[in-house]
């Protein structure tokens, strides 16, 4: 390749007449070219191609990240986390004022356990153990505080979170280690309840094992841009009547229960007057199913979600349940000025089973709704006429999911060996996209 480029490059004035000619030569017969053209052709095709090999320079890209819009460089950020806007920010000034809020709009004030060292603490013996679980929640508890203080003295802090959560990760068994009361945790709580109202800007309050009290919920009021709870696991002693403040900016609540769910569940649904999406579940933990009555009759009398919820999620345990579900929405019905809730999307679960006569009331009275995914779990009538009953009540359905009861002692749901048995009343449907059995 070297010979090729020496004797095509004409402004070398290295190479003899006699040497370039020998080259040419050399080529011609290295590549098996000499009965294909001559020397001259040889020489005049090298000539070009040197030319445009020379001339043609790969050209590299001028555009770097800084000449990317604003809105180009957010987008980007709004698709990353913590880490990348950190990055970001430490470039340079410009992009540090972009990454800024980016930053700091995920917090969490969590009591963490995974300080803990289990396998030192195996070692220990009984005189070491509550020491040393007691140096370490103590540690957990200071960083919580100090992550309070550091928002509660930032402003810019404060503007930027989006996002916050607070978690009580210390169970049962880990503070029978230590040597402190449930007091422990009352300045935290405090301090949670002190940082609250300076976050202006807060969309999004998770709180798991965490204890609801009317102080916290009284902080709440201050969060007009809240759309979102979620809350796991919580505790609370909170009882009617109560003289909480209303959260008209929530629209989505979502429970999660270990056990029975107790009054101030329902407290928390009361002051929501604007709620569309709710979502009330079980652990996934065996045995740990609550039992849900949804509202209660004291939250009825003043609150009906059904009058603006639009989606549902929940796991009940028996059939008395449901019928107080289909009861708070019949009156939500009759209350309504159409007739009507608006209720677009129904998940239900039943431990126990749902029989016909339950079922068919549910889905009488969401007959003629705008209902548009119904998903039904522990359905234990298979036959073709509960097809028939849905299809002619709710002809709008996008989509159908129907999951048979599955119990140990009973067997489980066998759904008819015929499938042709459901086809007539498909029809039935007018938008139907998904039908699942199980």
């Amino acid at each position: 390749m070297s010979d090729i480029t020496s004797v095509a490059n004409p402004n070398d004035s290295t190479m003899s007449m006699e040497e370039r000619d020998k080259g040419i030569q050399q080529v011609l017969t290295t590549w098996n070219l000499a009965g294909a053209m001559s020397s001259v052709e040889l020489l005049r095709l090298l000539a070009v191609a040197f030319k445009r090999a020379t001339s043609q320079r790969p050209k590299l890209q001028s555009l770097v990240l800084l000449d990317l819009p604003p809105e180009i460089l957010h987008l980007i950020l709004d698709n990353e986390d913590e880490t990348v806007a950190r990055l970001f920010g430490a470039t340079c000034r410009y992009l540090r004022n972009i990454s800024q809020s980016y930053i700091f709009r995920n917090r969490n004030l969590t009591v963490h356990r995974e300080f803990i060292d289990w396998t030192h603490a195996q070692t220990l013996g009984n005189e070491e153990t509550i020491p040393y679980f007691n140096n370490t929640l103590e540690r957990a508890r200071n960083i919580v505080l100090q992550r309070a203080d550091m928002i509660q003295n930032r402003p810019d802090i404060q503007k930027s979170v989006l996002h916050l959560t607070v978690h009580q990760n210390w169970n049962l068994f880990c503070m029978g280690h230590t040597s402190f009361s449930a007091t422990f945790f009352t300045p935290i709580y405090k301090a949670v309840c002190e940082t609250l109202p300076l976050l202006t800007s807060l969309r999004v309050l998770k709180m798991k094992n965490w204890v609801i009290t009317i102080d916290l919920l009284h902080q709440l009021r201050f969060l007009t841009c809240l759309h979102t709870l979620e809350i796991k696991y919580c505790s609370s002693n909170l009882s009617l009547p109560i003289q909480a403040p209303q959260l008209a900016s929530v629209l989505n609540v979502y429970f999660s229960f270990f056990f029975r769910v107790d009054m101030s569940s329902w407290i928390i649904i009361s002051i929501c007057p604007s709620i569309q999406n709710l979502s009330m579940v079980a652990s996934d933990e065996e045995n740990a199913l609550p039992e849900i009555s949804l509202p209660p009759p004291d939250i009825e009398a003043t609150v009906n979600p059904f009058r603006t919820l639009r989606k549902l999620v929940v796991t009940y345990r028996d059939l008395d349940e449901v019928q107080t579900l289909t009861s708070s929405m019949r009156a939500a019905r009759l209350q309504s000025s159409s007739g009507q809730i608006p209720l677009t999307h129904l998940k239900i679960g039943i431990e126990d089973g749902i029989y016909s006569g339950a079922m068919f009331d549910l889905i009488d009275t969401l007959s003629g709704s705008s209902l548009e995914c119904l998903v039904l779990t522990g359905v234990i009538n298979t036959e073709p006429d509960l097809l028939d009953r849905i299809a002619r009540a709710l002809p709008n359905l996008l989509e159908l999911t129907l999951i048979g009861y599955t119990a140990v002692e009973m067997g489980s749901t066998e759904w008819t060996q015929n499938v042709l048995d459901y086809a007539p009343y498909f029809s039935l449907f007018r938008r139907l996209r998904l039908f699942r059995m199980e």
